[in-house]
């Protein structure tokens, strides 16, 4: 209706008050609103006003008019005229402010009176969030507010007032309006705000691309496709004006010919559409119709925005887009995804008519949408099938492309939208990032034709036209190109095409003739390709220049040579046949095909297509030129918008499904994407095969829901990319004083040698296997593992050693146990030498609480006349030599223990045992020592290898893993774990020690030490050491200083009262010269020397002393050799040792490198393939986590040097522990326990303590459930208390009835309930909260085993879940490689109240209540933990939630790969497992066969076993983790289906039950190279070694036949073959 004359005069008067003078009566503005809003009036007179004019005298006006047009904008406003009046205002004005102001602040203080203005943005978002779904609002009022707010975000562009979106999450109202049936007729607009939402600020941060990630409501995508559908379709079609609804609209379309001139253009069809979405405006064209975009707003790049952003980042949409629905069968209108494929045309092929920023924003958005869906498989299969849609191409642009078939593939029109833009686009400034673009999505569907074996029927001549058309024009246009940046890299993706063309056509061409035509073109245009080295070699970037997104083994010149070698044979054919026309020279090229096949094919090899597009790089002039003129909200033209983020690039494909979108500011190298290893689309493949379009919903039915937690809950962790945590490492390293140290104590500054270095410590196939429970995998490490027990034994004059423990302190409390389970527990006193290291002393102290020993600290000559000490004595702990560096003679004593029923356990160093009389040969049982100064560094107190040597009477009694000799099926000597039933943690609560694991990689590198040096070079070592610390001794007591140590090997003591005063003295003047010496009383100081003492160290040393002393310094000339060696003739070593070849041969670094490789050559890491052991987690050990351990600012440091020195350390340590606490819930930690089952029994202890502390120490009742791993109930005797199993029920859940009676039978003594979650079965259990419960009402804690914390990071925790304490495996949930079977760490966190009592260390005490300590250093491991805060810095919350989500994911795909094959034992109502599963192999025990034949033969398919036999002696605990692709997952399903189906020829009788594939397994090289003769096995050699295709390229092959266990137990030798033996 035409508004009255008289009204629109009080109109005009009116607003002409408010742009003329201050009015700030609110009540003016409130009868304003009366007013019916005349737009264009108040467009006009607002465009008038100058800019100054908004910031001047009118400021307070827009201010008032704001908050009035805001408070009856409110949703409980009764005047709906009023209301809608002031939405009106609020948009006009909107949109005239942000088309002047140009900054985020001016915007503020306009609209808000001040940057303070929270109230008035916070109150426009309240009114958006409240009236959207606000279904008893009128829908015209609803639609306002849609608009408004989409006037509001397009204007915004990036300026702060846009953040107040991001603040209030309009997600759920913005679905809500799109799902009202009132409001659906605007769903493209409701949509598009929210692409813009998801634009602004673009981070992980930004809430609506979390939302946009996460939905995986179908019904919602499918409406947001059908509306985006419509407004791409309108933009192609005319639109009839009479339509009222989308329906309406659809039906309405009518068909146009694309080479009709009279067609309306793009522009006025979508003029025509915005016309019907807002009948007062619509768009003009003002260009002829060839030139249809030169000079409109970018109307067609909106309408794809919001398919774009859900393409990108949602799993599950690219799915629905290429769904059939009802609407386009219904309709002319053709599919979303075909719909954009016609657009697109229309779009690349005009916007190559101009180089301006803008036609570069059509071009990217339209090139990145095609680049998202070609990366979706689901879509190219679509794409591949022929379909009756009409998808009409533009064709307006010379030279046109030929008329297409009906009936064609979608995939055609793609190809064509490549080529219409590689074709028109060359500019004089060539825009390199669209063109990578499309090479990529080239690449990527030749390389999905040819995988799927898809001949595709298409005009292929087009675009090899078009691709050496383009080579042509970079070769011939090079002069001008020189500065233009990423040229060669262009160059570089198109020959890579072209080679992937030519060498895969076999496979996707559809005829002969197609590839015939190829090769042609080819050879047609050899001198582009010739003219192609000249380019590359003139455009060649050094290796440090910029990064490329496509990287490739081979060279472009190299691919380019072989091509080039191909065209000139085809080439020479041509010549030779002197064909004169094309049709002649194609038919030579037909001929030699047809006869021969292609030329060259052989050489090539396959390159995987780009997973990511790099980013695109707009200048500020760009930037700033490209506006929105969103005429859908009839008042836009001219708005400053937010498209900026429309040239960032795409998510790479690398990625993992819930990545977040970067900006060009974000660093390239996350770890995230390198560390998880199922990808965007491979984890949507397995979510659909397990039947779910989420992450969340398959979460949901696999961890029950009353645990779950927030992800906000380790959110606050960040992650760093790879470079950053270097730099920060880097910066903490520098942080640690670098003082030399000359402690002593049991640490030493070892030297490593280089090529131990670098190819054992620093090499991922010495430190990613597993423990060696599979030997016929695992003989490399074996061998070396026998050495060190070999050196050990040969050094000590012991009978026996293992393999190693975990640290020279708790080596000494297992062999403490010893003494006293060798009185069969009668006798409790254990003697301990004051001599002997403190650090031992307190761990002694804390293993003896829980055993009821007595610990007497006392001279041993002196207490043995002390008949209460003797009568009770179980054994003496001796130290030789001891802490202060004397060397005494233990012959007597050895006697008189012995005489009293004890044992003698002597802790002692190897490298003095080179000088010294060894303690087997003066009577000891036990010997022990850390081997670290055999090349290990000291890390600041480990991780080191304890060596352990028994008597032979022992050593069914020793702790930790034996390896011994034995032979293979065929009788070849073999390697294995010995004696594998006396591991204690096997014995469950019947054990004395929970040892389950070793320093299995320190020990290898003290025994290739041993084998480098042999025993030559370790004397030659010793004696310098010695020799040295001789002259120390003799300079320094000439100072005038007194030595209490008379007979010693490396470590001195000196009385420094007489000569500086008093200690203190000497270590200032130490401290000045940056060195550390033992710290002993106010009288007395520490000397150790080691190794590393250079003559320049030692001079410096001895110049500290006379520093002190006040004398002069002498200099290494005035320094002289000692005559004779420090030590009586009765403590020299008479005895030879380590005669063995091994240690005699190996001496130059050639010869050792070549042993080191020959090795490790023999045994599977994760290097090779995956490795699912349940419950063991081996997951990738990331180079960029491990380097910074071997900096010496970290490896050289000593464990007890002053806080001062090692700031760096423990900022490493408090924020390790900080993340921890956050991962678990808990309120502190401890990094002490440098093992799991170390973290057990720590953890056990503080639960001890704090019922001590409430005077409740009678509680010493302990509840396991009897499926924990062994070490739980080893643990618990350990601490002292008494096990008491629960049990399970038979769907492997915890029986809570039980639990719940037993806790109540022994609730007045009831210390704790350990259990495992996930449980071992491999499932979430429900009643894990019930069953905390009813521990806790019954006084008890709860011990939580965090052996499976990688599946609960971000899903679950700990305390949630009930617990008090748990313990982690850094080695497994954290990262630090299993290095062959060691090293390891067990923290453990804490609830409050525990805290206090957490492990204690005299070097760094924590408090009065801590318990003593549980191992030799403060912090354990403490180098090792390095890896672990790198783990998680560089995943951040984030990416460590993601790992367990994924760990989940990958065993769930698995168990639903192997269902059907094999039996799942365990899953949880729901049949899902958590990140691991259990197979049960019971069925075919009738039929003769065992998990063992099942392991053992997988062993032939390049795989490390499951776990086998445990926790079910029938089953196989099988977990993938993370870090395994979905390829790799399903190589190993492939095998172990294989092998189920190689079963059933046994059980069906093909293979005989005794001599078959499975018995017979595994087969080495050595077993299938046997003569035709000795070949007596009734399947084929390529059946045993080659049961699959891809085992023929790839083949790890075990050195030795399955290993004869009897043999080696009841024929017990765990050193090296002797000479003789070898000999023999």
């Amino acid at each position: 209706m035409k508004r009255s004359s008289v009204l629109q005069s009080k109109v005009v008067a009116t607003y002409t008050k408010i742009f003329q003078t201050p009015i700030e009566d609110p009540a003016f503005y409130s009868e304003l609103l009366s007013l019916e809003v005349d737009r264009d009036f108040l467009s006009t007179e607002l465009n008038k006003l100058p800019t100054e004019a908004f910031l001047g005298p009118l400021r307070p006006n827009f201010n008032t008019l704001f908050r009035v047009c805001l408070k009856h904008a409110n949703k409980g406003v009764t005047n709906v005229v009023k209301q809608k009046n002031a939405l009106t205002t609020l948009s006009v004005f909107t949109q005239c402010i942000f088309a002047k102001i140009p900054t985020g602040w001016e915007v503020m203080e306009i609209m808000a009176g001040g940057v303070n203005g929270d109230a008035i943005f916070t109150s426009l978002t309240e009114i958006i969030d409240d009236s959207l779904p606000n279904t008893d609002l009128p829908v015209e009022i609803r639609h306002q507010v849609l608009q408004l707010a989409l006037i509001f975000m397009c204007g915004v562009g990036q300026l702060s007032p846009g953040a107040y979106f991001l603040r209030r999450d309009l997600f759920p109202s913005i679905v809500s309006f799109i799902k009202s049936p009132e409001t659906e007729v605007f769903t493209f607009e409701a949509v598009l705000l929210l692409s813009l939402l998801a634009n602004f600020h673009k981070s992980k941060q930004n809430p609506y691309i979390q939302r946009i990630e996460a939905a995986d409501d179908k019904d919602l995508m499918r409406k947001i496709c059908w509306a985006s559908n419509f407004a791409l379709d309108a933009a192609v079609k005319c639109v009839f004006p009479s339509c009222h609804t989308l329906s309406e609209l659809a039906r309405a379309y009518q068909e146009i010919s694309d080479d009709d001139a009279a067609a309306q253009t793009i522009t006025a069809a979508l003029g025509s559409m915005i016309s019907k979405l807002r009948p007062d405006r619509a768009l003009t064209p003002v260009d002829p119709p060839r030139e249809l975009f030169k000079n409109q707003p970018i109307e067609a790049c909106v309408v794809i925005l919001p398919l774009f952003e859900f393409l990108r980042t949602n799993a599950t949409f690219p799915l629905v887009l290429i769904s059939p629905s009802d609407e386009t069968k219904s309709t002319a209108i053709s599919s979303p995804a075909h719909t954009v494929l016609s657009l697109s045309s229309y779009l690349l092929t005009h916007a190559s008519s101009t180089s301006s920023p803008r036609a570069l924003v059509y071009a990217n958005l339209c090139l990145n949408t095609l680049f998202t869906l070609v990366q979706n498989d689901g879509v190219l299969i679509a794409f591949s099938q022929p379909t009756d849609e009409r998808i009409r191409l533009c064709r307006q642009r010379l030279p046109v492309l030929p008329v297409p078939p009906s009936r064609r593939p979608p995939l055609c029109a793609l190809l064509d939208c490549c080529v219409l833009w590689l074709r028109h686009n060359l500019h004089k400034k060539i825009q390199i990032q669209s063109y990578m673009t499309c090479i990529w999505i080239l690449y990527r569907v030749v390389w999905f034709l040819h995988k799927a074996h898809i001949r595709l029927d298409w005009t292929w001549q087009e675009l090899w036209g078009t691709l050496l058309g383009l080579l042509g024009f970079l070769s011939s246009k090079l002069d001008n190109l020189l500065t233009t940046g990423g040229v060669e890299q262009l160059a570089r993706a198109s020959i890579l095409l072209l080679d992937q063309c030519l060498t895969k056509c076999e496979t996707f061409l559809p005829t002969p003739q197609a590839i015939h035509q190829l090769v042609y073109e080819l050879v047609r245009s050899a001198p582009i390709l010739e003219a192609q080295l000249s380019l590359l070699k003139t455009l060649s970037l050094p290796q440090e220049g910029r990064r490329s997104s496509w990287t490739t083994e081979q060279p472009a010149e190299a691919i380019l040579t072989r091509l080039l070698g191909s065209v000139k044979f085809y080439q020479a054919r041509v010549t030779e046949a002197h064909a004169q026309s094309a049709r002649s020279a194609l038919r030579v090229v037909a001929t030699e095909i047809e006869r021969d096949g292609l030329h060259g094919l052989a050489e090539s090899r396959d390159i995987e297509p780009p997973g990511e597009v790099a980013d695109h790089e707009m200048n500020k002039s760009e930037l700033s030129s490209l506006q929105l003129s969103l005429a859908v909200t009839n008042t836009m033209s001219g708005v400053r918008t937010g498209l900026r983020q429309l040239s960032k690039p795409l998510a790479g494909r690398r990625a993992f499904a819930t990545a977040k979108t970067s900006t060009i500011f974000s660093p390239l190298d996350t770890f995230s994407s390198r560390h998880i290893g199922p990808d965007v689309h491979e984890a949507s493949t397995m979510l659909e095969k397990l039947g779910f379009d989420s992450m969340d919903k398959f979460l949901g039915e696999t961890v029950p829901p009353k645990i779950r937690v927030s992800p906000a809950s380790v959110d606050s962790i960040p992650a760093l990319s790879e470079s950053e945590l270097h730099a920060r490492a880097k910066e903490l390293a520098g942080q640690n004083k670098p003082f030399k140290s000359y402690i002593g104590m049991g640490y030493h500054c070892a030297v490593v040698p280089p090529v131990i270095l670098r190819n054992v410590m620093e090499n991922p196939e010495w430190y990613t296997p597993y423990t060696p429970y599979q030997p016929e995998i695992a003989q490399g490490r074996l061998e070396s593992l026998v050495n060190y027990q070999t050196m050990v034994t040969s050094l000590t004059s012991m009978d026996i050693a293992n393999a190693s423990l975990l640290d020279e302190a708790t080596a000494a409390a297992e062999g403490m146990v010893m003494a006293f389970v060798s009185t069969a527990q009668k006798k409790r006193t254990f003697l301990v030498d004051p001599g002997v290291l403190p650090q031992t002393i307190s761990v002694l102290r804390t293993r003896a609480k829980g055993f009821g020993i007595h610990i007497v600290v006392r001279d041993p000559t002196e207490a043995l006349s002390d008949s209460a000490v003797s009568s009770d004595l179980c054994g003496v702990l001796i130290q030789y030599p001891d802490v202060d560096g004397r060397i005494r003679d233990y012959g007597e004593l050895t006697q008189s223990v012995h005489s009293l029923g004890g044992l003698v356990v002597c802790a002692t160093d190897l490298l003095a045992l080179t000088l010294l009389k060894p303690p087997g040969e003066w009577g000891a049982d036990i010997v022990l020592g850390n081997s670290a100064r055999f090349g290990v560094p000291a890390g600041y107190g480990g991780p080191h290898g304890a060596f352990f040597a028994v008597k032979d009477k022992l050593k069914r009694k020793m702790p930790g893993r034996l390896i011994g000799r034995s032979r293979d099926s065929t009788g070849k000597p073999a390697y294995r774990l010995a004696l594998q039933t006396r591991e204690q943690h096997i014995r469950r609560e019947k054990a004395t020690s929970n040892i389950c694991t070793s320093q299995a990689l320190l020990a290898n590198m003290a025994a290739m030490y041993a084998v480098y040096h042999g025993p030559i070079g370790l004397k030659q070592i010793a004696d310098k050491v010695h020799g040295f610390t001789q002259i120390l001794q003799q300079s320094v007591e000439g100072f005038g200083y007194k030595s209490t140590t008379d007979a010693f090997f490396d470590t001195l003591t000196f009385d420094v009262t007489s000569a500086a005063g008093s200690a203190d003295t000497v270590h200032s003047a130490a401290t000045a010269a940056g060195i550390n010496l033992r710290r002993i009383d106010d009288r007395r100081v520490g000397v150790t020397l080691d190794e590393s003492v250079t003559p320049t160290d030692l001079v410096a040393l001895i110049n500290i002393f006379a520093s002190a002393a006040s004398v002069e310094p002498v200099s290494l000339s005035g320094l002289s050799a000692p005559e004779t060696p420090a030590m009586p003739t009765a403590f020299k070593r008479t005895s030879g040792y380590l005669p063995h070849p091994v240690f005699n041969k190996h001496h130059s670094e050639t010869e050792m490198l070549r042993y080191i490789h020959h090795l490790a050559s023999k045994d599977i890491g994760l290097v090779h393939s995956m490795i699912p052991l349940g419950s063991c987690t081996m997951k990738l050990n990331s180079t960029s986590s491990m380097i910074p351990l071997t900096w010496p600012e970290f490896s050289s440091v000593h464990p007890f040097v002053p806080a001062d020195q090692v700031q760096g350390y423990h900022a490493v340590i408090k924020e390790l522990e900080e993340d921890l606490c956050k991962i678990t819930g808990f309120h502190s930690a401890s990094l002490q326990p440098n093992s799991g089952a170390a973290g057990e029994y720590a953890g056990l202890c503080v639960i001890r303590a704090y019922h001590e502390s409430r005077g409740e120490g009678h509680r010493d009742i302990c509840l396991i459930p009897l499926s924990a791993h062994g070490t739980n109930p080893a643990s618990a005797v350990m601490a002292g208390l008494k096990v008491v199993s629960v049990k399970v029920l038979g769907d492997g859940n915890l029986d809570l009835v039980d639990l719940k009676t037993k806790a109540e039978q022994h609730k007045d003594k009831l210390a704790a309930f350990m259990i495992t979650y996930p449980s071992t079965f491999g499932v979430f259990e429900h009643g894990v909260q019930d069953a905390c419960k009813i521990i806790h009402d019954n006084g008890g804690q709860v011990y939580l085993d965090g052996a499976n914390l990688n599946a609960q990071i971000g899903v679950t925790n700990p305390a949630t879940c009930g617990g008090d304490v748990c313990h982690m495996n850094l080695h497994k949930t954290f990262a630090i490689p299993h290095g062959g079977g060691g090293p390891g760490v067990g923290p453990i966190c804490v609830a409050e109240h525990l805290s206090p009592f957490l492990p204690s260390h005299f070097a760094i005490p924590t408090g009065s209540k801590a318990i003593d300590a549980v191992s030799a250093a403060p912090f354990g491991s403490a180098s090792i933990l390095l890896i672990s805060w790198a783990y998680i810095k560089m995943l951040g919350g984030e990416g460590l939630a993601n790992s367990s989500k994924l760990a989940l994911l990958n065993a769930n795909y698995m168990a639903h790969r192997l269902n059907g094959h094999y039996t799942l034992r365990y899953k949880n109502e729901k049949g899902k497992v958590a990140h691991e599963l259990l197979i049960d192999l019971a069925e075919f025990e009738k039929h003769g066969l065992k998990v063992t034949d099942f392991a053992k033969r997988l062993q032939d398919y390049g795989f490390h076993p499951p776990t086998c036999s445990w926790p079910i002696s029938t089953c196989m605990l099988i977990e993938p983790t993370e870090s395994e692709t979905l390829e790799e997952v399903d190589r190993f399903c492939d095998a172990m289906i294989q092998i189920r189906k190689e079963a059933e020829d046994i059980i069906t009788g093909k293979q005989p039950k005794d001599n078959n594939l499975l018995k017979n397994a595994p087969h080495p090289m050595a077993v299938i190279a046997l003569a035709e003769e000795d070949w007596n096995r009734p399947y084929s050699r390529k059946t045993a070694a080659y049961p699959l295709p891809w085992l023929q390229e790839k083949k790890f092959w075990p050195t030795v036949s399955r290993i004869d266990d009897a043999y080696g137990d009841l024929n017990l030798i765990c050193d090296c073959p002797s000479v003789e033996e070898f000999e023999s």
